[in-house]
C-alpha cells in the first residue's frame, strides 16, 4: 500500500543557537543532553521525546514544511542538498516545532498516538545579506520534515 500524507503544516520557528527542535512538550523524558551527540556534518539527532535540527550561519531564518504519513513516503519533489534519517519515541503524541527557549513562533502539532516514530528531515541553505545586519553570516533555508508511526 502507498503512503499517504495525513498532515502538512508550515511553520518558521525561531532559531536559538543554531538549531530548533520538534519535541514533546510534556515528556519528562526529553533532554538535549539525552539525544545522540551530533556530527560535524549533520543536520538532525534524534531520540527519545524528539529530534533537535541544525541551521547554518551566526543567524538563519527558516521555513519548516512538517509532513504526517502513514508509512514511509518516497523521495521529496524538491531536490534537497542534505537529508537526515532517524527515530523519536513521545509520550503525549503532542509535539511542538519550536525553539530551544520558547516562542510565539512555535507550531503544537498533534500526532495520532504516543510512541515510536520515524523522520526524514530535508534541508537547502543558501546564504543571504541582512540589510540591518549586513556583516553577520545570515542564511535562508528551507526544510521538510516527515513522520511516520513506527510499526
Amino acid at each position: 500500500m502507498a503512503a499517504s500524507r495525513l498532515l502538512r503544516i508550515t511553520g518558521q520557528p525561531t532559531v536559538d543557537y543554531h538549531q530548533f527542535h520538534l519535541f514533546d512538550v510534556e515528556s519528562r523524558r526529553y533532554s538535549l543532553l539525552d539525544l545522540t551527540p551530533s556530527t560535524d556534518d549533520t543536520i538532525g539527532i534524534s531520540g527519545d521525546g524528539g529530534a533537535r535540527f541544525f541551521t547554518l550561519g551566526d543567524m538563519t531564518d527558516v521555513i519548516v514544511d512538517f509532513e504526517l504519513w502513514t508509512a514511509e513516503p518516497g523521495q521529496p519533489e524538491q531536490p534537497y542538498e542534505r537529508q537526515y534519517r532517524g527515530e523519536f519515541t513521545v509520550d503525549t503524541g503532542r509535539v511542538v516545532l519550536g525553539c530551544t527557549t520558547g516562542s510565539p513562533t512555535d507550531v503544537p502539532i498533534e500526532l495520532p498516538h504516543p510512541g515510536a516514530y520515524h523522520l526524514k528531515a530535508h534541508r537547502n541553505s543558501r546564504a543571504t545579506v541582512d540589510p540591518d545586519l549586513p556583516d553577520v553570516n545570515h542564511h535562508s533555508e528551507t526544510w521538510l520534515i516527515q513522520v511516520w508511526a513506527k510499526q
